[in-house]
């Protein structure tokens, strides 16, 4: 009988996906009329169990999902705030609703702020059709009548105040749009006069207006007590809180960062900024809340997490890095052609269209401009073999501009002698503890070249830099002068015992303390009542301290939440500023 219900269940899961499959083909560039609708509502049954593809089946889970938000919660109620949630592009308005279900379940009053588009951020189209606006009204209507007004949802875009000048900011704008166009072109270097580059500068340009001059007049009447937005570092999300930001609104940012099951969570600052975990850090520095048991328990966990990552293991970790077994530090130098004794000086590398954040790139304004100067000024030496690795998220990610194509356009006298270093050849942790120092533009490898006890040098303001373990610089020409001393001695920038702990905290604060378990990261996790069954049950108390860290606003709720969390098992004595 098991068996003959295991093969049901799985002849009708490959039925839903040829469904799904052909009605996602049938709605790529266009929206359900309204006979397509009535029709999808009627095989509303069906629909359900299907997985929300805000194209085409918004009209059905956008009910199924927001009706979560009216079941009994008696346990877990709390004092309700007026929360804003932004909301843009596909997947987001699904995930959203879910998330807003679950806050007004709690007794949250949760508006979505929304923009009709339902287009990929970055993938071709990135227009919306005209009919995206109609279709989205028309599904999201039953939202606030199903929650019974717990959740209501609002089109930003319409009703804008035309008098609104964003002139003053066209230099933000400029630049936030050359940005997007690099992460969407997956390439760091843009020919102005390529059409495709003048084609997305120009959308991404139009898009930035389009939000900043609705942001700006719905925050003359805000009455919110929060905004959430998802991401908030890149599109349309980062002119939200760059608003918020110029109106000194709380906010909160949320994003999947790059463990299994979690999100981090960052208040008042885009999700890379971090202001949560320099929080926590700065009052354990200056306070010295932490005793040597929990050093240790901190800096042991760390490194358990680091050699998961060396093993390529995925229990924890939401990707496989390294794919290539760990033949150990003696051995890899032989592999990649050096003496035993023979130094190196390893650069590692970002993906060259993820490297750089508007707020990073303050040393160098890319990461190609960095790399190359750096490459130049060590081949003036004589003292020091070099060694790039490449990231493994170039073939991953499909980047149309890699570090090989970088060195291409380089003159045979500068790139002889280096050795470049795919990471799907070569474990990268076998290539740190070979090296003898380490350089970074803005690469998590930088963290962990100090948690294994090596000196690192920083070419920009990743968020790791000014924690006390990496060599950091203000400038370029700062930058130069620490390099030029580097190479010429490595021992005079030995990293201490203390130091290599400092570092082995920070990384258990960053894949601990802020990352959140989170019960849903795609719309895959919310179908067939999945949301239903979660708030109804016990499961939901792993996820409490989750939301309530989504609800609060000011730095030492923040901080003393974090340190309280179900998964710290750590406790540490934070006190309030």
């Amino acid at each position: 009988m098991n068996y003959f219900s295991y093969i049901l269940k799985k002849i009708e899961r490959k039925f839903l996906r040829w469904i799904e499959a052909l009605m996602a083909k049938r709605f790529t560039y266009r929206h359900p009329n309204r006979i397509e609708t009535l029709l999808i509502k009627i095989c509303g049954l069906l629909v359900k169990r299907m997985i929300p593809n805000d194209r085409w089946s918004l009209n059905v889970h956008a009910k199924q999902l927001a009706s979560a938000s009216i079941l009994p919660c008696d346990r877990y109620y709390s004092f309700g705030k007026k929360i804003a949630l932004f909301v843009c592009y596909r997947g987001e308005f699904s995930t959203g609703i879910a998330l807003a279900s679950m806050l007004a379940w709690r007794g949250h009053k949760v508006t979505i702020l929304y923009l009709p588009k339902l287009q990929s951020p970055s993938k071709s189209p990135l227009e919306d059709g005209l009919d995206a606006g109609v279709y989205l009204e028309r599904s999201l209507r039953w939202v606030e009548i199903v929650s019974k007004g717990r959740i209501n949802c609002v089109d930003i875009s319409k009703n804008i105040n035309i008098n609104i000048d964003i002139y003053k900011k066209i230099s933000y704008l400029e630049r936030r749009a050359h940005l997007d166009s690099v992460m969407a072109l997956r390439r760091e270097l843009l020919e102005p006069n390529d059409p495709l580059v003048v084609t997305y500068i120009k959308h991404y340009l139009e898009l930035g207006k389009l939000v900043q001059k609705s942001m700006l007049t719905l925050i003359d009447k805000s009455t919110y007590d929060l905004f959430l937005v998802p991401n908030g570092s890149t599109y349309a999300a980062a002119h939200v809180v760059d608003v918020l930001k110029e109106y000194k609104k709380p906010f909160v940012c949320f994003d999947k960062f790059s463990m299994r099951n979690s999100k981090l969570i960052n208040h008042n600052g885009n999700i890379m900024e971090l202001n949560d975990i320099d929080a926590i850090w700065s009052r354990i520095l200056k306070l010295g809340l932490i005793n040597d048991a929990q050093i240790k328990q901190c800096c042991t966990r760390a490194m358990g997490m680091l050699n998961e990552r060396r093993y390529g293991a995925v229990e924890n970790w939401a990707t496989q890095t390294q794919t290539k077994k760990s033949v150990g530090a003696a051995n890899v130098k032989k592999i990649i052609g050096l003496k035993p004794s023979e130094s190196f000086l390893l650069i590692a590398t970002n993906v060259p269209f993820d490297a750089g954040l508007a707020e990073i790139t303050t040393i160098f304004p890319s990461m190609r401009e960095w790399l190359i100067e750096t490459i130049k000024y060590v081949k003036k030496s004589n003292y020091v073999r070099i060694v790039v690795k490449t990231h493994p998220d170039e073939s991953r990610w499909a980047a149309n501009e890699t570090v090989e194509d970088i060195f291409k356009n380089l003159n045979d006298d500068i790139k002889n002698n280096i050795i470049i270093v795919n990471s799907s050849e070569i474990n990268t942790y076998d290539l740190i503890e070979a090296s003898n120092c380490g350089i970074v533009f803005s690469s998590t490898v930088g963290l962990e070249m100090a948690m294994l006890g090596k000196p690192v040098l920083l070419g920009s303001r990743v968020y790791y830099a000014g924690k006390g373990f990496t060599i950091d610089v203000n400038d370029k020409d700062e930058y130069f002068l620490k390099l030029s001393a580097l190479i010429a001695n490595f021992n005079q920038f030995a990293v201490s015992n203390d130091t290599i702990y400092m570092s082995q905290i920070y990384h258990y604060l960053l894949h601990y303390a802020v990352q959140w378990p989170f019960p849903f990261m795609k719309p895959s996790d919310i179908s067939n009542y999945r949301l239903h069954q979660l708030l109804s049950g016990d499961g939901i108390s792993k996820y409490i301290q989750t939301l309530d860290s989504l609800c609060v606003g000011d730095t030492n709720s923040v901080v003393n939440m974090i340190v309280k969390k179900q998964q710290w098992d750590l406790p540490l004595t934070v006190v309030s500023a």
